[in-house]
């Protein structure tokens, strides 16, 4: 009985998740109101700097926690 209901409810729930996506907007008309495009590249030395320091934190906590006795 419960795999009987397992089985209901996982039928249930995928068509309701299938209609809402025949219910939804279709897609916007192309080249209206496009935001301007952004730039990829800025700060990127910002970012390369913060993540090498927080690798490196991490593997110092990493090591700093497994050094230290119970």
């Amino acid at each position: 009985m419960k795999i009987f209901l397992n089985k209901a409810f996982n039928t249930i729930i995928l068509l309701l998740f299938s209609i809402s996506g025949f219910a939804a907007p279709g897609p916007p008309p192309p080249g209206i109101d496009d935001p301007p495009p952004l730039p990829i590249d800025e700060n990127l030395v910002i970012l390369t700097l913060t993540s090498l320091l927080f690798g490196l934190y991490t593997i110092y906590k990493h090591r700093l926690n497994r050094k230290t006795p119970i």
